[in-house]
């Protein structure tokens, strides 16, 4: 298999394509369709059976969109994160609940969960 970089750029109304190691361009509608362009370019260009050709997209959005996209990527991360640690700490509550003697309903209750979830966070 032969592997080829495609450098994906939006220009009009339209995705140009540019096959680097080739120095090759088509163009694509819209994104869902550039992985095909690219690989049905570098197939009829080197004579090789589509299925023998690796394509790795290289997308360049307008800076800002990038920008937007990476603190939007950092955010998730920072989100996850924070949800693991809220998971951890609602389960070490519902354990120290259970410790001191409070019923799985009164546990529920207090920590704005069912009865269910409690025997979950506790087992």
């Amino acid at each position: 298999m032969t592997d080829y970089t495609a450098r994906v750029e939006r220009s009009g109304k339209f995705w140009i394509i540019h096959l680097v190691e080739l120095g090759q361009y088509t163009q694509a509608r819209n994104l869902v369709e550039v992985e095909e362009m690219a690989r049905s370019l570098a197939s009829l260009w080197t004579d090789t059976d589509p299925s023998e050709v690796g394509i790795t997209i290289d997308l360049r959005l307008p800076k800002e969109a990038e920008v937007e996209l990476a603190e939007s990527r950092r955010l998730r991360e920072v989100s996850a994160l924070a949800n693991t640690e809220s998971a951890q700490r609602l389960r070490s509550a519902a354990r120290a609940l259970v410790e001191a003697g409070v019923t799985s309903r009164d546990i529920g209750t207090a920590l704005g969960v069912t009865r269910q979830r409690v025997h979950q966070l506790t087992h």
